[in-house]
């Protein structure tokens, strides 16, 4: 007999007939279930849970946006634990979210692959729109654990499939985040020609939250290069937006921003304090929990300059107790360093 890719034909011939029936199982398994989840409700499960799950993933846009995680308790996650086989086969929709809710609890590699499994079914549908969300919620997964070549390798994928079907919120925010990564690298002109960008495209659209976002990078790359003038400028007119806009969670990050300058910069210490005991307050409030880290490090950074040993080793550790839960690895050495300093 011959050989097929090293398998004896005779056996490949079983071996084609046993795939054969069990992939015709799984079928007629996936079948009776769907049938079975039909008579409840006729939506593919009984009519009271689908009408819980939908009013939960209400909460969560498809688009992946880190500093605004989806609040989503442990009960309602479960719920929808419950049947995401189920969805795996029939909502692209609803395997993002599910993707973003895994994100927002610390699930990094699950995230990864229902949102890989989501960005598989948007190519194969040709729906550009999701393809692009897909591409760029993955990017920031990578971006967030500091793999920043695959960062961009994802943002400039998102970005062209954006220009392409004309979606300026999606140019701009990736735009935005490229921005950012190529500051983390410091490629610092290439990030500035991004943030403007970005920037031009927000305001064209008239999306002020983007647009104070901009002004908050921007600023926050002019202290990376030094120009704590123009970076307190930028920082300040993206704190004025964020308070007129009423959004809270821009308005401490910005607060936090500034109170950093303060210090590093300016050596205006006790203002430096005040700006950063408003950003915490605020990050509290709202339970944010990486603006609530890095501030309490800054803080623990400012009592040390203001030599106060034991603040500082407070705060530092408290910062430190929340990065290492939350995994928040970009922060973690600069506060480490400090606190390492102060107990020897």
């Amino acid at each position: 007999m011959g050989n097929f890719f090293g398998v004896d034909s005779d056996f490949l011939s079983v071996l084609l007939s046993v795939i054969v029936v069990v992939e015709t199982l799984i079928l007629i398994i996936l079948a009776m279930f769907t049938i079975k989840l039909q008579k409840k409700g006729g939506g593919g499960f009984d009519q009271n849970t689908k009408e819980i799950i939908e009013k939960i993933l209400e909460k969560v846009p498809t688009p992946l946006d880190p500093n605004n995680p989806p609040n989503i308790k442990k009960d309602e996650f479960d719920k929808i634990k419950e049947i995401e086989f189920f969805y795996e086969f029939v909502d692209l929709t609803v395997l993002i979210k599910i993707g973003n809710i895994e994100y927002s609890r610390g699930n990094v590699k699950e995230a990864l692959s229902n949102l890989e499994k989501a960005l598989a079914k948007a190519e194969k549908q040709n729906n550009s729109m999701l393809q692009s969300i897909c591409e760029g919620n993955i990017g920031l997964i990578y971006k967030s654990t500091d793999d920043y070549n695959k960062a961009l390798q994802y943002f400039e994928k998102a970005l062209a499939i954006q220009k392409n079907i004309n979606d300026k919120q999606g140019e701009a925010n990736t735009l935005g985040n490229i921005g950012i990564i190529l500051r983390h690298i410091s490629s610092y002109e290439n990030s500035l020609k991004y943030h403007n960008d970005a920037l031009t495209i927000h305001r064209e659209i008239n999306d002020k939250v983007g647009e104070a976002n901009d002004l908050m990078n921007i600023g926050i790359l002019n202290q990376s290069k030094g120009e704590s003038k123009e970076a307190l400028n930028n920082l300040q007119n993206s704190l004025k937006t964020f308070q007129e806009i009423g959004n809270l969670k821009g308005e401490a990050n910005a607060l936090t921003n500034i109170g950093g300058i303060l210090a590093q910069s300016k050596g205006d210490l006790q203002n430096a304090l005040q700006y950063l005991k408003k950003a915490l307050k605020i990050h509290k409030a709202l339970d944010y929990k990486e603006g609530e880290a890095i501030t309490l490090g800054n803080m623990g950074l400012l009592y040390e300059k203001l030599g106060e040993k034991q603040e500082a080793e407070k705060y530092l550790k408290n910062s430190l107790k929340i990065i290492n839960k939350y995994k928040l690895s970009y922060v973690k050495n600069t506060f480490e360093k400090a606190l390492e300093r102060l107990e020897k």
